[in-house]
């Protein structure tokens, strides 16, 4: 009898047939890189026909597939382990179904609207439905994953390869290029110490040595008394500090980016020839997505590291945000260490191009949770775990002074950072020909009106903040400026100091703070305005839950309208705690019509 190779089509229901390791790992991968093709193109959708705010760095066309791939293979492993001795149509369906929920579940949990609830009862239906028609046409399917995932993969590498080397190219391109910058035009290093408030400082009158570095430091330039930012938190200030605008005329917010419409002073000191570079520790309101990277050839924020790879794909975000508000650690992995910020940008120097140059470095060690490295972890108190923030409002006096402690203790850390950068940036002879303008974003509360953190309120405590300027040979070492200032006006003052002004109309409003040098100007100054919008998601007994907040300091009184109408004055010489609210005190109802009159002409909205 001819003994012949049958063709017949074996029987997919053939309970002796199973899932073959090699199926189920390219099944994996093509799903991995599908997923995050997925999640690139509608990043892309969203950021072109949205204003939306993504937290989503750029990186995601090669972070996104190795993280999906790693995630959808580690599933992988465990059903192959689930199911290697379930039938063939089973382990399909289970594997299927399993995939397709991990892909929908990534993406519904990112729409606005959408109760948690909901989107894993659509997801689990769409994953139910997927797994019984994987089942029933699991040929076909190995035959799709088959034929595509060669595909797929080239173009995932190709794009993993391709924007990193266009990044590196187009930088190192524009640093070789001639430069249009005057000869002998200085350097300008912007230090933001982000949620450093001034009062936590020694150079401000604070009891601890805290920041013993930069009080050095600040014997060579001039020192701003009373300097105020334009907003209590990240996005906003920044965004004041590089357009010379107010939080009010730029788009930067809760949930919408700094957008094209305003030049910033990247944008000016690159085109007039500046190498413009920026590293930043906050990974959460300072990043490229927040439109604050705009004018930067340069810009370093998301680190290529773990946690980079696990906040940026949309399968992995939600257990890792179930993992850190569990461990009441929210902000621990958006966060990069100041060690790394000045590492890499003293890398950067010992490399720079030959043309001036504009940095901006962001230092976030400062910022809630307060985790100071040994030994500034116990350098002002005991250290140990911190206390409970969920009821940090029945907080007792100890508790809020250890928090105190380890805030401070934060800021010591920053400190040796600054010397670190400035003794080699002196070593190198950088510092001869550089503006260093060291300050800060906002404050913070430590119970001050029942308050903590920031962006919750417009009091002194998140809004006074520290401001050095440093110009060997221009700006006048050891003054101090009494007078009230606003970072609104840095960016004016940076182009004045420059040289780029070139007497056309100026690029970026403001006024210029060089206007202080020379004499002890009057101790009231021009008004400084400060506001913030309504919270999102705030607790009801925050102020900025009530409504839109503005206020203003002159003339000697620090002016604030609450979002429900509602007034407060304060003495700001004298009530620098602003614990008593003179606002109905008919003996300066002329300061407070005054203020009143100055926020409705200045910070009305259009």
């Amino acid at each position: 009898m001819d003994e012949r190779r049958s063709t017949v089509t074996p029987n997919l229901y053939d309970s002796g047939r199973r899932l073959e390791w090699s199926e189920l790992l390219r099944r994996s991968l093509w799903f991995g890189i599908l997923t995050a093709l997925g999640q690139i193109a509608l990043v892309l959708f969203a950021r072109a026909f949205t204003r939306r705010l993504i937290h989503i760095t750029n990186d995601i066309v090669w972070v996104g597939p190795v993280a999906n791939v790693a995630l959808y293979t580690i599933l992988g492993v465990i059903l192959y382990a689930l199911t290697r001795r379930a039938p063939r149509p089973t382990a399909s369906a289970l594997v299927s179904g399993v995939f397709l929920f991990t892909g929908v579940i990534g993406v519904l949990l990112q729409v606005p609207g959408l109760h948690p609830y909901a989107a894993f009862a659509l997801a689990a239906g769409l994953s139910v439905e997927g797994g019984r028609q994987s089942s029933r046409h699991a040929d076909a399917l190995a035959g799709l994953v088959r034929t595509t995932l060669p595909w797929l993969a080239a173009l995932s590498l190709a794009l993993a390869a391709g924007y990193p080397a266009w990044k590196a190219v187009s930088a190192r391109a524009w640093e070789a290029a001639p430069t249009a910058a005057p000869a002998g035009a200085p350097n300008v290093l912007l230090i933001v110490l982000d949620t450093v408030r001034a009062s936590s400082l020694d150079l401000y009158g604070a009891t601890r040595a805290t920041a013993p570095r930069l009080r050095t430091f600040a014997q060579s330039g001039v020192v701003f008394d009373n300097a105020l930012s334009t907003a209590p938190w990240t996005l906003p200030s920044h965004a004041s500090i590089f357009t010379g605008r107010l939080p009010k005329d730029v788009s930067a917010d809760w949930q919408t980016p700094l957008d094209r419409q305003h030049a910033t002073l990247a944008d000016v000191l690159r085109s007039r020839g500046y190498a413009t570079v920026a590293n930043v520790a906050n990974l959460l309101y300072a990043t490229t997505p927040t439109g604050l990277n705009r004018g930067f050839t340069r810009y370093w924020d998301f680190p290529v590291a773990l946690p980079t790879f696990m906040q940026q794909s949309w399968l992995v975000r939600p257990v890792v945000a179930q993992v850190r508000s569990s461990l009441d650690e929210t902000d621990m992995m958006v966060r990069k260490s100041g060690a790394e910020v000045t590492d890499t940008f003293l890398a950067w120097v010992g490399h720079r191009p030959q043309r001036p140059f504009f940095a901006f470095l962001n230092y976030f060690d400062a910022h809630a949770p307060y985790v100071p490295p040994p030994p500034y972890d116990t350098m002002f108190g005991k250290g140990g775990p911190m206390p409970d923030v969920l009821r940090r409002r029945q907080w007792s006096p100890d508790e809020i002074q250890r928090s105190l402690d380890a805030y401070e203790g934060s800021i010591a850390f920053v400190d040796t950072q600054l010397g670190r950068l400035f003794d080699e940036l002196k070593r190198q002879g950088v510092l001869e020909n550089t503006i260093v303008i060291v300050t800060s974003d906002h404050g913070e509360q430590f119970g001050e009106h029942g308050l903590f953190d920031h962006a919750n309120s417009l009091y002194r405590a998140v809004l006074h903040v520290p401001l050095v300027i440093s110009y060997p040979g221009t700006v006048p070492a050891g003054l101090r400026v009494e007078a009230p200032v606003s970072l609104v006006d840095l960016a004016s003052t940076v182009l004045d100091l420059t040289g780029t002004a070139d007497g056309a109309p100026a690029p970026l409003p403001g006024r210029t703070l060089a206007s202080h040098w020379g004499g002890t100007p009057s101790a009231t100054g021009t008004p400084v305005f400060a506001e913030v919008s309504k919270g999102i998601n705030t607790a009801p007994w925050l102020p900025v839950s009530r409504g839109r907040m503005t206020s203003v300091l002159m003339n000697g009184w620090h002016y604030v309208r609450n979002g429900d109408g509602t007034e407060e004055l304060y003495d700001f010489a004298h009530d620098p705690a602003e614990a008593e609210n003179r606002a109905t005190d008919t003996s300066v109802a002329g300061a407070l019509e005054a203020a009143r009159a100055a926020v409705a002409t200045t910070l009305a909205r259009p």
